[in-house]
């Protein structure tokens, strides 16, 4: 008997033991990463900035008050929102958990086509979570591995949505006179999304008050050049009726006139619009059927765009650059096939003669005599 009570206070010094040492132990913890996405880093930032983007990530949830908060298994939920932003560098944003504060800061650099992301994420963990994984380990180990597994997801989300792009050419095509409602704009081709998003709202919210009716799938009018870093456009929607605006208004019209286009379409993110067009212009320059139109105006229809799916991956971009047909080289036959005469005078050519010695009569005779 005296032994097993021996062995239950030996088993509850051991308890008590571990309870001390799991209080005393620091549940502090900070994480740093170092990873690429593959994509711009313009487009990198956007991406951080939105919490509203997160979910695609890490389990998000957004809070009645505005706040997003975030779910790390075996770990806990954190509260998190902005705090500090310097645009395309980095961006800083508060963590509440447990009534602390603490922080994560995002930065971000140029490689390449690629974005370096510098991430750092400092934090603690409760009683009971440091209880619930003291066998698994330090803070910064558990909390590391959760983070690894976003993380992860992170870089595959952009290698899919970002990074991936198909191109498919249609060949040439006609298109019927076209008259057009839009807006001037510049962007650079990284960061051409919110440009054209604020363009989009203004358009809209102007035809919508005065009631013209337009198709709503925007355009992008460009001048038929390779296009640069900086890109200089017209942003606009089809008009069903002619309409008259007031020459200083900054809503304009324009007219396209019918022309044969060679029509492509792009399927991904528009920062590869530039690398699909390098494809594209070979093409209708080693054509025996057309050539490139430079005084034409090359069109970019949106059909599928952020404006009615969120996904890059699934947008669908056609292209239409103008070209001209060629005049193709024909032979004109006669109608009726004549037999070939030998012109007089002109030996036939691979035939053999014999000299026949002429005849004559007997009545000739007689009166050559």
């Amino acid at each position: 008997m005296k032994i097993l009570k021996y062995f239950l206070l030996l088993i509850t010094l051991l308890c008590v033991s571990l309870i001390v040492f799991v209080l005393t132990q620091s549940g502090n913890f900070k994480i740093t990463k170092s990873f690429e996405l593959d994509a711009p880093q313009p487009i990198v930032y956007q991406y951080i900035q939105d919490l509203n983007n997160w979910n695609d990530w890490i389990a998000t949830e957004k809070l009645a008050n505005g706040v997003y908060a975030i779910d790390l298994p075996n770990i806990g939920t954190y509260q998190i929102r902005k705090e500090y932003e310097k645009l395309n560098d980095s961006i800083s944003q508060d963590i509440l958990y447990d009534n602390k504060l603490s922080n994560i800061v995002w930065r971000f650099s140029t490689q390449g086509q690629k974005t370096k992301v510098d991430f750092s994420f400092e934090g603690s963990i409760d009683l009971k979570t440091k209880i619930l994984t003291f066998f698994s380990g330090s803070p910064n180990k558990v909390v590391g591995e959760a983070i690894d597994n976003s993380i992860n997801g992170l870089i595959v989300f952009f290698i899919k949505q970002y990074k991936e792009y198909d191109l498919t050419t249609t060949g040439s095509v006609k298109k019927a006179p076209l008259n057009y409602i839009y807006l001037d704009g510049t962007a650079d081709y990284t960061d051409i999304k919110p440009s054209i998003e604020l363009l989009h709202a203004k358009l809209t919210e102007f035809c919508t008050a005065n009631n013209i009716k337009v198709d709503t799938t925007p355009l992008l009018v460009f001048d038929n050049t390779p296009l640069t870093q900086t890109l200089s456009f017209q942003y606009g929607f089809k008009l069903h009726d002619s309409i008259f605006l007031n020459e200083e208004e900054l809503f304009k019209t324009a007219t396209l006139e019918a022309s044969s286009y060679f029509e492509s379409t792009v399927s991904g993110y528009y920062s590869h619009l530039p690398k699909a067009l390098r494809e594209i212009r070979p093409i209708i320059s080693k054509s025996e059927v057309f050539t490139n139109n430079p005084a034409g105006k090359m069109i970019i229809e949106l059909n599928q765009s952020s404006f009615n799916n969120r996904l890059p991956s699934s947008w669908k971009t056609t292209i239409l650059i103008p070209i001209i047909q060629n005049q193709q080289p024909t032979t004109v036959y006669d109608s009726i096939r004549r037999p070939y005469t030998r012109p007089y005078g002109i030996p036939k050519e691979n035939t053999t003669t014999t000299d026949i010695p002429p005849t004559t009569t007997t009545g000739q005779e007689e009166n050559n005599g």
